[in-house]
């Protein structure tokens, strides 16, 4: 099975964590590691134009943090491997 994994280029320890871990099932999972989006490290303007700042407050009553903004981003980056490799089903795991 195709399985996503979640990283942020910073967290080397995590990423090795996650190696080790899911390494015994090497057979049956097809690991990638995407490069999470840091949304703490963007600019106010570069979250106006990928985020709905607006929507987003309507849905949940409050505006997310940049580093919520980042993570759904992140797991938005997958969708689009996803649909690239035109796998049925995948698994998405994030490294914490």
């Amino acid at each position: 099975m195709k399985t996503y994994v979640i990283n942020l280029k910073t967290s080397e320890n995590r990423r090795i964590y996650m190696e080790n871990l899911l390494s015994p099932y090497k057979d049956i999972l097809d690991v990638c590691f995407v490069e999470a989006v840091d949304g703490r490290i963007l600019t106010d303007k570069q979250l106006s134009s990928i985020w709905n700042l607006k929507g987003s407050y309507k849905t949940y009553g409050r505006f997310l943090r940049k580093g919520e903004i980042g993570c759904a981003l992140s797991h938005k980056k997958c969708y689009r491997e996803m649909l690239k490799s035109r796998e049925d089903v995948a698994l998405i795991l994030e490294d914490d």
